[in-house]
């Protein structure tokens, strides 16, 4: 229980409290403005409220920021503790001479005082136990027509949950409520969408067909057109996922875009993050045609990688035709097709051809997932 407040502020210095009922009375003639609300609104600061504060602020003006120190009394304890009016957002742990010990955030003195009062109450503070059922005048929730309401415009759900809480009934709800609430949120997205779908048809019905960012798939926003050049399928939906395979066939590196990066912009990047994970720059890289550039290739010798195999694209001249007929080219292209392979079985074997989640975030760790289980059967291969 609250023992004493103490402050210089007071006619009477120290504020004594008794067991069970105390009463704050004004004169015998009834006056008014004689501090009753003020010492209700002090009482609510010492439990860690802030009214005292926000709504109060003729206190501060007149008497300069103070300093209140209390007490509690739990059992045999008796724990001192101090708060001003100038960093209210932090309380002070003293000893029994009100010396000061330890700042702490005045959220965790009210969890404190919360196991104190021995408060097992869930998914609930002690401010919102406390604070919420203080009726003080000049607090937000004197307005008697509205009993459970914590602030003027708190949502009626917020007040109800609360009630449900302090009576201990909310375990039962808790799970509907999160369902519920994750259902708005994915139906609110829906909307979103599909208001920037209806847009982006009224563009399109104008004659724009070049709309960046388009939207391809209403259950997930990210998904991007990608076009891979094949015959049966020319244009695939989803995101485009590199990987960087070493000699060993062990997945070094993977990354899951968002929209369609051109290849060649992605080829240095790569190397580097393998170079990071394994500790050392390649001596050979191999590449399809789609990653090739002259700058790439310049790239990759500086950073000391022996032999570059990636075919070039277009025309190319006698000496390139001669460099990508070496031996050791077309040795690397075949080690780049069955790259293929391990791809293929990826998609067959780890779920990697179609994606079972949506958004970026989940696709990532999706296909990590699909890596660390290829990753853990080819070890397995290779140390059997």
């Amino acid at each position: 229980m609250l023992r004493q407040i103490i402050c210089d502020k007071f006619r009477e210095p120290i504020l004594t409290f008794k067991a069970g009922l105390n009463a704050v009375i004004g004169d015998e003639v009834a006056s008014n403005s004689i501090g009753k609300s003020s010492i209700l609104m002090i009482i609510d600061f010492v439990f860690g409220g802030d009214s005292y504060i926000k709504a109060n602020k003729d206190a501060v003006e007149n008497l300069g920021h103070h300093e209140f120190k209390f007490s509690f009394v739990f059992g045999e304890e008796e724990l001192f503790f101090s708060r001003g009016t100038k960093d209210y957002k932090y309380t002070t742990i003293c000893d029994g001479n009100y010396n000061p010990v330890k700042t702490i955030k005045t959220d965790e003195y009210t969890a404190m005082l919360k196991e104190k009062y021995q408060i097992t109450l869930k998914d609930i503070s002690f401010r919102n136990i406390v604070g919420r059922y203080t009726r003080v005048y000049g607090k937000e929730n004197l307005n008697e027509k509205k009993p459970l309401q914590y602030f003027d415009k708190e949502p009626k759900k917020e007040s109800i949950l609360a009630l449900i809480k302090l009576f201990d009934k909310y375990q039962s709800i808790k799970e509907y409520e999160l369902q519920i609430d994750k259902l708005t949120e994915e139906l609110k997205s829906y909307v979103s969408i599909v208001e920037k779908v209806i847009e982006q048809t009224r563009k399109v019905n104008e004659g724009d067909m070049h709309i960046a960012g388009r939207i391809v798939s209403i259950f997930d926003e990210g998904a991007r057109p990608i076009k891979r050049g094949k015959v049966h399928k020319a244009v695939e939906f989803g995101r485009k996922v590199l990987l960087v395979e070493s000699e060993e066939g062990v997945i070094t590196y993977y990354d899951v875009y968002e929209g369609n990066p051109g290849d060649e912009t992605l080829l240095i990047g790569a190397v580097l993050r393998h170079w990071d994970a394994v500790g050392n720059i390649p001596k050979e890289v191999a590449a399809d045609r789609g990653f090739y550039s002259s700058d790439n290739e310049r790239v990759l010798r500086e950073l000391g990688v022996k032999r570059v195999s990636i075919p070039k694209r277009g025309k190319k001249s006698k000496e390139r035709q001669q460099y990508e007929s070496r031996t050791w080219f077309r040795r690397l292209q075949r080690f780049r097709a069955g790259g293929e392979a391990s791809i293929s079985h990826m998609k067959r074997c780890r779920g990697l051809g179609r994606s079972s989640v949506r958004g970026t975030s989940a696709s990532r760790s999706y296909v990590a997932l699909g890596i660390m289980a290829q990753n853990l059967w080819r070890l397995a291969r290779i140390m059997a």
